[in-house]
C-alpha cells in the first residue's frame, strides 16, 4: 500500500493540533496552596474510558468519557498542592457539552482553539489534594456536517462517519459503536471488532488521539471512466455527484501529461477510485495496489489526486527509500498540476534544524513513523528532491524517471532492462541524476536534507570509486566496462568495485587495443567480443576475455588485410581471379565469423583466404586464356556453321531454277499465233 499525507486541510489542521497538544490541556488549572509555590512535574495520574457512539439516522455521534484523576504530588514543606480545574479537547461545533463528578453536575466553560476546528471544554472543582482522586463524567454530542464543510470536520451520512476520539491518560480505553455493516479505519491504535446485537463495538487501548472512519463499502455511487484503455470504477458517497464530476474531469486531464512527463503508458493495475473519510479520519489518502485502488478524501483537490495517480508509476517497487519515493512522486505532481492550470500551493521547506528534523534515509514507511515525522518528510522530501533536479530541463528529466522506473541505474547501456523488482537507494539516485544531467554537486542536497553522518562519510568514497571506474572507463575505449564492476558501483559496494578492477583492468585494456585495432583494420569492432566483455560478470570471465580480445585483435588485424586485398584488385585479370576464387566472398565469411565472436574460424577462413589470393594471377589468366579459346572455338564452329548453311541455301536455288524455265517455255508456246 503506498500511503500519502494530504495536505494539510482543516480536518489535518485538527489531527495536528490534538498531536502536539493532546493531554497538555489536562493540567492547564493547577494551583498551589499558601505559601504559593509551582508543583514540579505534572503531578496528576489519568486514566479514561470514552465511548463514542455512531447515530446514522440522527446523523450525529454521542460521546461520553468517564476520566478519573488522581493527585501524585506530594506536599512539600510548608508548601502543598493541589489541582481545582481540568479541560479537554472537543470539536467547535460539539452540542449538549456536559460534565458531572461524584453525582454534581459542573459549570463548563468552551475556549475556541485559534485556527483550528476544536475547542478546549474547561471544568472547575474543589482542590484535589495529594493522594485525592476524583472521576469526572463527560458527555457531547458530534452532530454531522455537510460533505466539505469548513467549519467542522464531523460527518455522518448513508455509509459513512467520520470524527475523531480522544483517550486521556496512561491508561485509557475507546470504544467506538457503530452499524454492523460499517468497516473502521484508524488514524492510530489497533481497534478489535466485537458484534454486540444489532450494532458493533470496535476497542483499543492505550491511544491519545484516533480519527475514525466508519465505511459501509455497499453505500456509494460510481461511475466508469478510461485511464490509458482501461476501464477504472470512480466511487463516491450518495448523492455526491460533485466529486464524481470533478475525478473523472482530472482524471481524464491527468493522466495525459503523466505519461509523457513520465515517458511511459499507464501501467494499470487499477480498478477503483473512491472517495472515503478514511482519508479525513488519518490524513493519508492513498494507492493500495493489493487491493488494486486509490483512496482520496472528500475535499476536491486535484494535486492529492496527482499525486496518487503517479504512484501508478513512481512505488515502493521503484524505490526501497520513502523519501525518494513521496518526494519524486510530488515534484511530478506540481508539473501536472502546473500544466493543467490547477492551483497548487507546493509544500513550503521545512526547518532543517528544528525539533521534528531528522535524516530522510531514516523516515519509515506508513506505522513506522509518527505523524509530526510524516509531516516534517513529506515537505522535506519534497524540497530534497525539487533542490536535486532543478537542472533538468523537461526532456532531461523524463529520461531520468523513466530510467528510474524502468530500474535503471546509471551503468547500464542504453538496451539493458536494469535490475527489474529492486528498488533505487539515495545513491542510485544520486548517480542517475547526475547522469541525466544534474548538478554533479548536488550531493550537497543529501547531505543537507537525508543522510546521517555515516551515509555522509560513504560521499567521499564514492567520489574516490567513481575516479578509479573512469580510469578503466577510458581504457576500454566506446565500449561500457564489465557488468560486474557496473553492478559493484551501481549500488556503492566500493570494495567489490575496488576487487573487480583489479582483476579486470588487463581486459579493459585489451578491449580498447582491439577496438582501435579494428578501426585500423578498417572494420567494425565486433559485436560478440564487445557483448562478451561487457557482460563479464565473475573473476574467471575477466581473465578470459582479456586473452580472447588479444587474440581477436590478431585476427582482426588479419581479416583487414584480407578485406583490403580484395578490395586493391582492380585489373580485368586480377579481378575475374578474384571471383573465381570466391575470395570476396571468403572475406565476408571471416568478417561475419569475427562479428560473430568466431575468431578460430575467421583465423581459418582467412588463412585460406591468404593462400588462395597468392594464385589470384595465375586463375585470372587462366580463366581469360580459358575464355579467349572458348570465343575463338565458338567463332570457329559459328563460321562453320554459316558456310553450312549458304551452301544448302544454294543447291535449293539451283533446283528451284530449270522448273521457272519449262513453265516459261509452255507458256511461250502457247501465246505463238498459227
Amino acid at each position: 500500500m503506498q500511503l500519502c499525507r494530504e495536505r494539510p486541510g482543516p480536518r489535518q489542521r485538527l489531527v495536528a493540533t490534538l498531536i502536539f497538544i493532546g493531554l497538555l490541556a489536562s493540567g492547564l488549572a493547577v494551583a498551589t496552596a499558601s505559601p504559593v509555590a509551582a508543583a514540579p512535574g505534572d503531578g496528576l495520574a489519568q486514566s479514561s474510558k470514552a465511548r463514542y457512539v455512531v447515530d446514522v439516522k440522527a446523523r450525529e455521534v454521542r460521546a461520553s468519557i468517564d476520566l478519573t484523576i488522581t493527585n501524585q504530588q506530594p506536599d512539600q514543606g510548608n508548601s502543598r498542592y493541589y489541582f481545582n480545574a481540568y479541560s479537554i479537547y472537543i470539536p467547535a461545533k460539539a452540542t449538549k457539552v456536559r460534565a458531572s463528578s461524584n453525582g454534581v453536575t459542573l459549570p463548563v466553560s468552551v475556549e475556541p482553539v485559534p485556527d483550528d476546528l476544536g475547542s478546549f471544554a474547561k471544568v472547575r472543582f474543589s482542590g484535589l489534594y495529594y493522594g485525592q482522586t476524583r472521576t469526572i463524567r463527560w458527555g457531547y454530542t458530534m452532530p454531522a456536517a455537510p460533505i466539505r464543510s469548513k467549519k467542522s470536520n464531523v460527518r455522518v451520512g448513508d455509509g459513512y462517519a467520520v470524527f475523531g476520539t480522544v483517550g486521556v491518560g496512561d491508561d485509557s480505553t475507546v470504544e467506538v459503536v457503530g452499524p454492523p455493516a460499517m468497516e473502521l479505519e484508524a488514524s492510530d491504535g489497533a481497534f478489535i471488532r466485537k458484534e454486540t446485537g444489532k450494532s458493533v463495538t470496535w476497542t483499543a487501548s492505550n491511544i491519545e488521539f484516533a480519527g475514525i472512519s466508519l465505511r459501509d463499502p455497499e453505500k456509494h455511487i460510481e461511475r466508469t471512466v478510461s485511464i490509458g484503455g482501461a476501464e477504472v470504477v470512480i466511487q463516491a458517497f450518495p448523492g455526491d455527484e460533485e466529486w464524481l464530476d470533478f475525478a473523472e474531469r482530472n482524471i481524464a486531464e491527468a493522466v495525459p501529461v503523466l505519461e509523457r512527463i513520465v515517458g511511459e503508458k499507464w501501467p494499470g493495475e487499477l480498478d477503483v477510485i473512491r472517495e472515503d473519510t478514511s482519508s479525513e479520519a488519518t490524513g493519508y489518502a492513498w494507492f493500495d495496489s493489493g487491493e488494486r485502488e486509490i483512496v482520496v478524501s472528500e475535499r476536491l483537490d486535484a494535486p492529492t489526486l496527482y499525486h496518487e495517480l503517479t504512484h501508478a508509476w513512481i512505488d515502493h517497487d521503484t524505490t526501497d527509500e520513502r523519501w525518494i519515493n513521496e518526494g519524486l512522486t510530488e515534484v511530478i505532481a506540481v508539473r501536472v498540476a502546473r500544466e493543467t492550470g490547477v492551483k497548487h500551493e507546493p509544500r513550503k521547506a521545512p526547518r532543517r534544524k528544528g525539533s521534528a528534523a531528522f535524516p530522510l534515509t531514516e523516515w519509515g514507511f506508513f506505522g513506522q513513523a509518527t505523524r509530526r515525522q510524516d509531516d516534517y518528510g513529506y515537505a522535506a522530501a519534497y524540497t530534497a528532491v525539487t533542490a536535486m533536479l532543478e537542472d533538468l530541463d523537461e526532456k532531461q528529466f523524463t529520461a531520468f524517471v523513466r530510467d528510474l522506473y524502468l530500474g535503471r541505474t546509471a551503468y547500464d547501456g542504453p538496451e539493458e532492462a536494469g535490475y527489474q523488482g529492486g528498488g533505487a537507494v539515495w545513491g542510485t539516485f544520486l548517480d542517475l541524476a547526475v547522469k541525466h544531467g544534474a548538478d554533479p554537486n548536488i550531493d550537497r542536497e543529501l547531505k543537507t536534507w537525508a543522510l546521517n553522518r555515516g551515509q555522509t562519510k560513504q560521499l567521499a568514497a564514492a567520489k574516490k570509486a567513481k575516479a578509479a571506474y573512469d580510469v578503466i572507463d577510458e581504457a576500454d575505449g566506446e565500449w561500457l566496462p564489465p557488468k560486474g564492476l557496473r553492478e559493484a558501483m551501481a549500488y556503492w559496494k566500493f570494495e567489490d568495485a575496488a576487487t573487480i578492477r583489479d582483476l579486470a583492468g588487463k581486459a579493459a585494456e585489451e578491449a580498447g587495443k582491439f577496438q582501435s585495432t579494428a578501426e585500423k583494420a578498417g572494420l567494425p569492432a565486433s559485436t560478440a567480443m564487445r557483448a562478451a566483455y561487457e557482460s563479464a560478470n565473475v573473476a574467471s570471465e575477466y581473465g578470459d576475455v582479456a586473452t580472447a580480445l588479444a587474440k581477436a585483435a590478431e585476427v582482426t588485424t588479419s581479416v583487414g588485410e584480407a578485406s583490403a586485398a580484395v578490395a586493391g584488385f582492380h585489373g580485368p585479370v586480377t579481378e575475374v581471379g578474384e571471383l573465381l576464387l570466391r575470395l570476396d566472398t571468403r572475406a565476408a565469411d571471416a568478417r561475419s565469423d569475427l562479428d560473430a565472436g568466431r575468431v578460430e574460424q575467421a583465423a581459418a577462413t582467412t588463412a585460406a583466404h591468404t593462400a588462395r589470393s597468392k594464385w589470384v594471377l595465375v586463375a585470372g589468366i587462366a580463366a581469360w586464356l580459358a575464355l579467349i579459346s572458348g570465343a575463338y572455338g565458338l567463332f570457329r564452329l559459328v563460321r562453320r556453321i554459316g558456310v553450312r548453311v549458304r551452301s544448302r541455301r544454294r543447291v535449293r536455288k539451283e533446283r528451284r531454277e530449270p522448273h521457272r524455265d519449262s513453265e516459261t517455255v509452255e507458256k511461250a508456246e502457247v501465246e505463238i499465233p498459227a
